[in-house]
């Protein structure tokens, strides 16, 4: 039903949604509050006329007006939770293939994101987005083994 869904919204000519964005930063530069208060980040191109100095296209920049990944994203970093845990994690989304890579978790301790793959808990993980996607509150996902990627897990579609 939400791989359905997914691709009729793609091929319906609605009224698409203007988003806003916030001020860009480097990665390096966004913490978990960002996220928490922000959880859809995109790159922030486009705009180069703006840039500060320093900045470039691998910045990114915070959705300030939606809390939904609208088809209208091609790709964008969003927040997730651990399922087991709550364990905050920062994710790339690539709407075209439904699919998550480039994968960091928060590690309390050191403030700051760290490699997902050196998280030291036991397979299958489970991650659950805090931004709806197309509309479908708390998006589930299954990481690969090799944790550098996840899916949507199959049964959490209806």
């Amino acid at each position: 039903m939400f791989l359905s869904n997914f691709f009729s919204k793609l091929f319906q000519h609605e009224e698409k949604m203007e988003y806003i964005t916030g001020k860009a930063a480097p990665f390096e530069d966004v913490y978990l509050s960002d996220l928490e208060k922000y959880p859809i980040w995109v790159f922030a191109i486009g705009h180069e006329e703006d840039y500060e100095e320093g900045q470039d296209e691998s910045w990114i920049a915070p959705i300030t007006n939606s809390t939904d990944v609208g088809e209208e994203f091609c790709e964008a970093y969003i927040l997730l939770k651990v399922k087991e845990s709550s364990c905050p994690v920062l994710a790339h989304f690539d709407m075209g293939y439904m699919l998550l890579d480039d994968l960091s978790y928060w590690d309390f301790v050191d403030e700051d994101w760290k490699e997902f793959q050196s998280l030291d808990i036991p397979s299958p993980i489970y991650l659950i987005s805090v931004p709806s996607i197309l509309e479908q509150a708390a998006v589930e996902f299954v990481v690969n083994e090799d944790k550098k990627s996840a899916r949507i897990y199959k049964h959490t579609i209806p």
